[in-house]
């Protein structure tokens, strides 16, 4: 079996939904891989089963996007896309009605609500949630006088801004027990009122708002809480919960929006989830000042992702998966060619 894929973005997605689980599917099933930079222009290779996956990438001519799966098909390819976010996050989808959803003979998401989002547009979605490819060492717990609180994310100000003033009323209360440690979001350090903070950021990456991997996990497994809000709308009702089991693997506890969340966190268990800025107060302090329930709480966490969330036990679906569609090839282009018929009648005509 063959994947190459092309990427739209190179930073972010790339390690947990393509190259760790390739990764393993190389040493587990043989398969190969390699990434494409240039969509125009694919090398043809001779293994028997052959995708071509896109990801976060569009086209902007809807001829080239009806031409494309065409060509690949007759090159004994199967082109798939690869979504991991709502689409509304990007016009150049919707510029073109969906075409590189309707143009591809399967699509692969990673959470429900993104399924259910692209059912409309392609009946072979398929979830592969996010998972863990390397578990850490079971964390070592010293006592400490001072907790370190992790915020790492962009885009998130509508989902912080009610919170914010608990937690600067919980930074002063508390003075240099604190110890926040911010990623990403200049706007959420900007608006901690505490002297006890920090800020890490890459020139390199987005001009200081991203960081290297290896860079995001030393300071996660640096820190005791970490802070995961997600406000309700649609965009982040499709997100998953990366987030959580990363922290989860690294030992450290969160508090959660239920967006998203509440689906894997058991409240109280494995983690704390609050529905208001009063819930969100009470069990940060919670957190602060019970140290046994805090640790607790990590350690269950982690056994959550020992037990359950490791790439290494779902690895086979996705590859059986991979197999069974590709055995029914030709079902699947006959379908994409009557999606492809209805655009070109309702858009190009």
């Amino acid at each position: 079996m063959l994947v190459q894929f092309l990427l739209g973005e190179k930073l972010v997605t790339p390690r947990v939904r393509f190259f760790e689980p390739l990764d393993l599917m190389n040493k587990l099933y043989n398969v190969t891989y390699e990434q494409v930079d240039n969509m125009n222009a694919v090398p043809v290779r001779a293994d028997t089963e052959r995708f071509l996956i896109r990801a976060r990438l569009w086209h902007t001519d809807p001829k080239a996007g009806i031409r494309m799966p065409q060509l690949l098909y007759r090159q004994s390819y199967l082109m798939l896309h690869e979504l991991d976010d709502h689409p509304d996050n990007w016009k150049g989808y919707r510029a073109l009605h969906h075409l590189d959803f309707l143009g591809s003979h399967a699509v692969t998401v990673s959470t429900k609500a993104m399924k259910d989002v692209l059912d409309e547009y392609n009946p072979n979605v398929k979830v592969f949630h996010n998972q863990i490819a390397t578990l850490l060492p079971e964390k070592v717990y010293p006592k400490k006088d001072t907790l370190r609180i992790f915020f790492g994310a962009l885009n998130r100000q509508d989902s912080w801004k009610d919170i914010m003033p608990v937690i600067n009323n919980l930074a002063a209360k508390y003075k240099d027990k604190l110890h926040f440690v911010v990623i990403s979001d200049m706007e959420f350090y900007n608006n901690l009122q505490t002297p006890h903070k920090e800020f890490i950021g890459d020139k390199n990456y987005y001009g200081g708002q991203l960081v290297p991997l290896n860079v995001y996990m030393n300071y996660l497994n640096s820190s005791d809480i970490a802070i995961l809000p997600l406000v309700d709308n649609k965009i982040n009702r499709c997100k998953s919960d990366l987030k959580f089991i990363e922290c989860a693997n690294a030992g450290v506890v969160t508090i959660c929006s239920p967006v998203v969340y509440e689906e894997t966190v058991k409240d109280g268990e494995t983690g704390f989830i609050y529905r208001n800025s009063r819930e969100f107060a009470e069990k940060l302090e919670i957190l602060v000042e019970n140290e046994e329930k805090r640790i607790q709480i990590a350690k269950n966490a982690y056994e959550y992702i020992k037990r359950e969330r490791l790439l290494r036990y779902h690895i086979e679906e996705r590859y059986e998966w991979m197999k069974e569609i590709y055995a029914k090839r030709e079902e699947l282009h006959r379908s994409l060619l009557e999606r492809l018929g209805a655009y070109e009648k309702k858009y190009l005509q």
